[in-house]
């Protein structure tokens, strides 16, 4: 597969290809070339060689874009406050200054001022920008206040956030693949109110927009409502039928949430409890792979009682370890995602497009099935995790809430007496790997939630001595 100087890196570390790996693939690709022995062409097949086709003169740059090339040139080899010199001075040439010319150089500025810790330089460079080129602003302005928005974060800066916060509301309508990201970062760092106001504030023009699936219109509205319910959880506040949340919860559904909604409010709660036993739970361990994944067609019982089990999963981490409601739910959500896909056989090795038409080769065999229908092995893990990191961009908080949350997973098992130390024990085992590949990740990355050790709960669910 080609890959553009601009696109995402195909190693999945989330930078442009230009700024990873391209150095080192035009490296191999020399010495490729060095090492490769001339065709001999044996005599008795040798023929005289065609005339070569005409060929027209590669067309000269103008001396604009001339000019532009030297100064990306200059910019790609200054360090960091040289880049900031030829920035500010390339916002002053009319010739160059465009779109392009803003996110070509904006992009790695905000990654190396998040990571020299001075991120307030960049607020300041995109203001003068936005004053000097408001038009181009207008233009980039959904990738600027994500960036804009993590540095409020990061700093504590509760107003700014708050202002960008609104912006991407309303951006929602035309960039809901962004929003979605800034979302999940929203929900890892578990700020519940700025949650609430951005869905409520996006709402009306997500749920009437033409340009965005129905399935993302779905799902938006279904962690809305959850996320009201949280908050007013963490409040102390009712969320009965009569209460103010439930009528906010109203705003996302065209019709009446139902019994089936105020049961999840009630687990959450913790005033609705069930007993599982593994025969309740026992989703298939080998599954034929199912094209439909997401439905819940050919689903067992079993499918819906782990569901039921992840909201009071949702509560014990929220409650247990102090984890606020919003990560607490993306952790259950990604261990659910992975334990139903592997239940439908939708992780097992699988031919490429390529080698079914093409070689027409036999299908590999599957994985082993798992140990525990219930716990993570490293082969199905490994490859869903994989699924975060691909071409078409990264998924960094879905991943980060993956393995920080099957170590308390195993935890919440093993106390429930569905799995006994053993497990528990293969089940950590299972995640070392994954977990170090994620770490390297993770630090690469500019929010600094995301670095340091993938479990800083692993120790404490380590097996019970004597047990």
């Amino acid at each position: 597969m080609s890959v553009g100087r601009n696109d995402s890196c195909l190693c999945g570390s989330g930078k442009k290809y230009k700024k990873c790996c391209l150095d080192k693939d035009e490296a191999a690709r020399r010495q490729a070339s060095l090492s490769r022995s001339p065709r001999v062409i044996p005599p008795a097949v040798a023929r005289t060689p065609a005339s070569p086709i005409p060929r027209s003169p590669d067309p000269e740059k103008s001396p604009v874009s001339a000019i532009a090339d030297a100064i990306l040139l200059d910019f790609d080899n200054a360090d960091l406050d040289g880049k900031l010199r030829i920035c500010r001075s390339a916002m002053d040439n009319p010739e160059f200054w465009d779109e392009e010319a803003a996110t070509e150089m904006l992009d790695p500025l905000h990654e190396a001022l998040a990571k020299a810790e001075r991120r307030p330089e960049f607020e300041l460079l995109v203001g003068h920008m936005r004053e000097q080129w408001p038009d181009v602003y207008r233009q980039i302005e959904h990738w600027v206040v994500p960036w804009l928005a993590e540095d409020a974060l990061v700093a504590g800066a509760r107003d700014s956030l708050r202002a960008h916060v609104g912006r991407m509301a309303d951006l929602a309508e035309k960039q809901i693949d962004i929003v979605s990201r800034f979302i999940a970062q929203l929900r890892w760092h578990g700020d519940l109110d700025l949650l609430v106001a951005l869905r409520e504030r996006a709402w009306p023009t997500v749920r009437s927009s033409s340009d965005i699936l129905s399935y993302a219109v779905d799902e938006f509205a279904h962690h809305g409502s959850k996320e009201i319910v949280f908050r007013a959880l963490d409040r102390g506040e009712p969320v009965d039928d009569t209460s103010e949340a439930m009528t906010r919860v109203r705003a996302f559904f065209e019709e009446e949430p139902g019994p089936a909604f105020a049961a999840r409010a009630a687990t959450l709660a913790g005033t609705a409890k069930y007993l599982w036993t593994m025969q309740d739970l026992m989703l298939p361990a080998v599954a034929q792979r199912s094209d439909d994944e997401d439905s819940g067609s050919g689903e067992t019982p079993a499918f819906e009682h782990v569901r039921d089990m992840l909201d009071q999963f949702r509560a014990y981490v929220r409650v247990k370890w102090d984890v606020p409601w919003s990560r607490a739910d993306m952790m259950a959500s990604e261990i659910g995602a992975y334990l139903f896909r592997r239940a439908k056989g939708r992780l097992g090795p699988r031919l490429s497009m390529l080698e079914r038409v093409v070689n027409k080769a036999k299908p590999p065999r599957p994985f082993p099935p798992p140990e525990h229908v219930l716990c993570p092995d490293a082969k199905t893990l490994d490859m869903f995790v994989g699924r975060y990191f691909s071409i078409f961009g990264s998924c960094p908080y879905q991943a980060k809430s993956l393995v920080e949350g099957l170590p308390l997973w195993l935890g919440f098992l093993r106390e429930r007496g569905l799995v006994d130390d053993t497990r528990h024990g293969g089940g950590m085992a299972a995640l070392v790997e994954t977990r170090r590949a994620c770490v390297r990740l993770f630090e690469g990355m500019t929010d600094p939630a995301l670095h340091g050790s993938a479990s800083v709960l692993t120790e404490k669910l380590a097996p019970r001595s004597g047990s």
